[in-house]
Parts: structure tokens; sequence; C-alpha cells
């Protein structure tokens, strides 16, 4: 095994956290339910509360395993357009990446309430859904170690430090995140958490939709509707301007914007776009 190799694996022994400085914090609530329509089955009202650790993984995989099943059954299709509520403190970084990955495998997208927070770890999970959708705070610092039983010298945790931070650049650069939040997380003391505004998270690339998802779901756009490049293009310039949505995107759910897609135009008494009041106002720090 080489020096790297070793060194990560022994801080996936010894940093069992992110962020989650108190002890004996029990694992994560995971709730969603599944609900299927004539069309497809999606999992909906996701919800991920509390530290994040292996657990934290299995749970959520049983929830997509259970909408698949239930498509099986049902003679549909599995559809995975789906949102998971985050609201953590942390917790364990290899959950956290695996997590993320399985968001980005099923091309979820993450809502961060209003009065909720998601910081450390959490983080990583954030990076890994196709889109994030932040109302409420995003908090960033220094992993820890715990206290080994051998001597601590300068050497040793330096090297443990720099396996830790190759290894979430690796992941951000796998989620076309920004290189730089390993390097701003590794400068912030864990006693002192560090909390993104929105120009900070727009920087590192977190409060946009993936650009390799979004590329992938224009591209099938246009060939459901038939459309070249050019024109879908000009129509979604359209609906930008005249429908509804957030940070100069369209909400893609609105009647508005499936009538300027499929017509090119917007038809009269348009009904109002859906009300995401209960998350409250985008944050603001």
């Amino acid at each position: 095994m080489t020096v790297r190799g070793t060194a990560l694996v022994v801080v996936s022994a010894i940093m069992a956290t992110l962020g989650s400085i108190a002890a004996g914090m029990a694992s994560a609530l995971v709730v969603g339910a599944v609900d299927c329509s004539p069309v497809s089955c999606d999992l909906r009202d996701a919800k991920l509360d509390g530290e994040i650790d292996s657990s934290t993984v299995l749970k959520i995989g049983r929830l997509i395993a259970q909408t698949e099943e239930a498509a099986v059954q049902s003679k549909t299709v599995a559809s995975f357009s789906w949102g998971i509520e985050l609201d953590s403190p942390g917790g364990s970084v290899p959950a956290a990446m695996e997590l993320g990955r399985l968001l980005r495998k099923k091309r979820a997208w993450v809502i961060g309430p209003s009065g909720a927070s998601c910081n450390s770890a959490c983080v990583l999970v954030l990076a890994g859904a196709v889109e994030r959708l932040v109302f409420g705070k995003v908090g960033i610092h220094r992993p820890y170690l715990e206290v080994p039983k051998q001597d601590v010298t300068p050497d040793h945790v330096g090297s443990l430090y720099q396996a830790t931070l190759a290894e979430i650049r690796d992941y951000f650069r796998e989620m076309n995140v920004s290189e730089q939040l390993a390097d701003a997380m590794l400068r912030i003391d864990p006693e002192h958490v560090k909390f993104l505004n929105d120009a900070a998270l727009a920087s590192y690339g977190l409060l946009s939709t993936d650009p390799i998802e979004k590329e992938t779901a224009d591209l099938e756009e246009a060939q459901y509707l038939g459309l070249s490049r050019s024109q879908y293009i000009e129509r979604k310039q359209v609906a930008a301007r005249l429908c509804p949505g957030r940070f100069g995107n369209p909400d893609i759910l609105t009647p508005c914007y499936q009538a300027v897609m499929k017509t090119g135009r917007v038809p009269e008494n348009t009904p109002p776009a859906p009300d995401f009041a209960k998350y409250g106002a985008p944050t603001r720090n």
C-alpha cells in the first residue's frame, strides 16, 4: 500500500467526524414516502435530520430501493426528480461522500430549509446533489482528529491532513465543485464554524445546478420536445424572462414554463407558480 493509501486508511479510522464535536450524537433520522401515479413512482418528502453515518446511507438507499421496487410492481418507472431536505451538524466523512455519490447517481437535489443548517461533512452531501436550494445555513471548518494513543508529532499529523485534503479535493473535483472549498475548510478551526453567504456558496459552485447535469437535462428536454439546440435556447430565454423562478432560472414545474417550451409563448390566464414559502427566504449571512 502507498504512503498516501496508508494515511487515508488511518484518517478513515480515527477521524470519526468532520464537524460533530459533541460526542454520543444519535444517527440521523431519515424519512420519506413512495408515491406512485399511473406514470411513475416518486420518493416524496425525503428528509435527513441529524448526524451522518454509515446507517444514514443505508436508510436513504433503502428508500430508493423501495421506490424502484414499487415502480416494478406498478409497471411504471422510478422517477428520481426528487429532493431531500438536509438539517445536519456533520458526521462521518466517508459516509457523507458515499451519500453524495448516491445522490449524484440518482440525480437528486437538496433543500436546506430556512432555520436548518448543513455543516461540516454535510457540505460533502450538498456537493453531491445535482442541484442545491439553500435557504438555511451552510458551515465549514477543519476536520479534527481523535486523540491518538501514540505520540503526537507534527509530521504524523501533517501527513494525515495532507491525505485528508487530497481526498476531499478529489471528491469536489468529481462533483464539479471548486477544490478551493477544501482549502477553505482546512483554514477554519473546528471550534469556529464559518457560515457561507450566497456569494461564497456561488463561488464554490454550491448554489447552482451541476453543469454536467444541466447539459444532460437540456439535451434530454430538447430531444423530448423535438427542438434543435438553437430553438431550445431561444425558448429557454423566453421562459427565463417571462416565467417565475429563482436566481434567474425559471421553475420548470410551472404551467408558464411548460407552455413556453412547448409552444414558444405564454398562454393567457397562466396559473401561478407553486408556493415555496415554507422553505423561507434565501440565506443572507
